[in-house]
């Protein structure tokens, strides 16, 4: 058992004192080192340890395979466009396996092939239209009134993608 300035480590919740709050709500839990952070500090504070020390765990093994992930690709693909070349992978094998009514493949192959070469950037505020494999508009804001009409002219329900 631990000592916190003094005083032996508290592992019994019933124990803690009434005002103790297990929660970090002013730490986006999306922000690994925030939280790796607190994490130490709440260990060091000696209440609860053993819940901090396994969320350490498993934020530490987050911020490894991340770091692994980053340091793993292209070094002139930035980091966004690895993770969706990634996703992309992931929804054409699952379309590959389970099947692929709408003739998505072709344009996720096409949109890889364009990230891989770096002739597509990503930019999160706009789209592209893909029909069978091909780029026919973009990028661009997306549209409502663009999309039915892009969908419409390119026949929307097979090969088409935004």
């Amino acid at each position: 058992m631990g000592l916190r300035n003094g005083r032996p480590e508290i592992r019994d919740r019933s124990q803690a004192p009434a005002d103790w709050d297990p929660n970090d709500n002013d730490i986006d839990s999306r922000d690994v080192d925030a939280v790796i952070q607190r994490c130490n500090e709440r260990i060091a504070e000696g209440i609860m340890p053993q819940m901090w020390e396994e969320r350490l765990k498993i934020y530490e093994k987050a911020k490894q395979n991340y770091d692994a992930f980053v340091n793993s690709g292209p070094e002139d693909l930035p980091v966004e466009v690895r993770l969706r070349i990634t996703q992309l992978n992931l929804i054409r094998d699952h379309l590959s396996k389970n099947g692929d009514p709408y003739n998505s493949i072709q344009n996720i192959e096409a949109i890889i092939e364009d990230y891989s070469t770096q002739q597509l950037k990503w930019d999160p505020t706009q789209v592209i239209y893909w029909s069978k494999g091909k780029m026919i508009a973009g990028p661009t804001e997306f549209k409502w009134d663009d999309f039915l009409n892009k969908g419409s002219n390119n026949d929307g329900q097979d090969g088409f993608w935004v």
